[in-house]
């Protein structure tokens, strides 16, 4: 089968702060399991792009720039940081960084410790980015809750974390085995098994051929 890139995985940093440079190329086979985590991860990792992206528009044009300059934060704000005090407020954070997109992270994440409910987060995204195209980022505190979802079942799973020790094994000592025969065993002959291919940029996923589950009949 043709491997074709997936789509949603950039290299690019959110943060547009340097990254740990990834090898040039690496292959990873996992089941399902993997496939739905990447998933996932990629649209919530394109959707935390565009929110960068709006917040350096924002920057730029100075919008609501009047939200950063008052030194009593906003309700919802100081619960956050009573509630989670290990999270950096914006303040804190200087010039260094871009105070709409730490703004909205912390917005994201007051969802996810129920400090802030679904419309007045909506109604925060609206204030630091404006009412143009802002409805794509609403979803984000769900899909965050997926991702933490699906990676609890993988690290929870005992066949997925056979699957990431044998890789992890590999990566520190090469000359150790790392073959599709070795891991389609560890994942059954009831899942598909899928080939993760990292070739810089890119990632690029594609069905191990001659692997197919065998069907299962019910009484």
């Amino acid at each position: 089968m043709e491997v074709t890139p997936s789509a949603g995985f950039s290299p690019a940093t959110p943060s547009g702060q340097p990254s740990v440079k990834p090898p040039a190329q690496s292959l990873f086979y996992g089941s399902a399991a993997f496939l739905l985590f990447f998933r996932i991860y990629a649209i919530l990792y394109d959707k935390l792009v565009r929110a960068h992206e709006m917040a350096v528009s924002a920057q730029k044009s100075s919008w609501n720039a009047a939200l950063f300059a008052s030194s009593t934060p906003s309700p919802w704000l100081r619960l956050f940081n009573q509630v989670c005090p290990q999270q950096q407020s914006v303040q804190q954070h200087g010039d260094s960084e871009n105070p709409y997109y730490l703004r909205f992270l912390e917005a994201v994440m007051a969802v996810k410790a129920d400090v802030l409910d679904q419309p007045a987060y909506e109604e925060e995204c609206h204030t630091l980015f404006g009412p143009t195209f802002v409805s794509t980022l609403f979803d984000i505190p769900y899909i965050l809750g997926l991702l933490n979802k699906y990676f609890s079942s993988l690290i929870t799973s005992d066949p997925c974390c056979s699957i990431l020790s044998v890789w992890m094994q590999h990566q520190y000592n090469k000359s150790l085995p790392y073959d599709i025969e070795h891991v389609t065993k560890l994942i059954g002959d009831n899942e598909f098994c899928f080939c993760f291919q990292y070739k810089e940029p890119n990632l690029y996923l594609s069905l191990v051929p001659n692997h197919r589950p065998r069907l299962i009949l019910l009484p």
